[in-house]
């Protein structure tokens, strides 16, 4: 099923990086007794740091990437060659103390779930979480054996992983995988959003996917 963003904007039914009915459908997932997967191809908290006042946004030296925001570390880190700084408190550019956060990593959303739904057992998969293989088998033996409800990750959730119980699958914003500078983007997006959507369902009960797009009939 398709989420159109723009419509739950108009209707302002969004929470975050959350639509209603993402909201609603987790809610019912989790009352049943089941599991959920949220799909954000984003690490980190924001991907982008920007000066409100100059419109300047802090680079790589090395790669002349944008550096992504992680809230923990409080740093700005560059995700190709690992370069990274202290998070400013003002822009290196004018000075000011205008700096705001664009985008969304799965930090960000991690941190929306715990707000939306704190009963819940949240476990983020990424490259920042665990740390070495005994990291990654530990996480996943716990979503496994049903101690988590949601897992968020990037696209190292997406291939060879069966877990019976996931009956829902969230792709928080499918556009962003669509649109990247590569002529090759649009078939990978598919290889891709095939790959996670495969990840509900896998037991005897049909799964539900959702996909949060602002092109819903792309």
């Amino acid at each position: 099923e398709t989420i159109d963003l723009k419509e739950a904007h108009r209707k302002k039914q969004m929470e975050g990086m959350f639509s209603k009915t993402l909201r609603d459908a987790l809610s019912e997932c989790m009352a049943e007794g089941h599991q959920a997967i949220l799909f954000q191809n984003r690490r980190g908290f924001a991907p982008v740091m920007e000066c409100h006042s100059c419109g300047h946004t802090p680079e790589c030296t090395q790669c002349d990437v944008t550096l992504t925001y992680h809230k923990k570390s409080q740093q700005l880190k560059c995700h190709y060659c690992g370069y990274s700084i202290p998070a400013p408190v003002q822009c290196h550019a004018c000075g000011m103390p205008t700096l705001i956060l664009r985008g969304s990593g799965t930090q960000q959303i991690e941190a929306q779930l715990h707000s939306l739904f704190p009963e819940a057992q949240v476990g983020r998969m990424d490259w920042d979480t665990p740390r070495g293989t005994r990291g990654f088998d530990h996480l996943l033996q716990a979503f496994s054996n049903q101690e988590l409800q949601i897992l968020v990750g990037t696209q190292m959730l997406i291939k060879g992983l069966d877990f019976k119980n996931v009956q829902l699958v969230g792709v928080m914003h499918a556009d962003q995988l669509m649109f990247q500078p590569n002529f090759r983007a649009m078939e990978q997006s598919f290889q891709m959003l095939s790959q996670v959507a495969g990840r509900a369902g896998r037991a005897q009960k049909q799964g539900t996917v959702f996909f949060q797009t602002y092109k819903p009939h792309h």
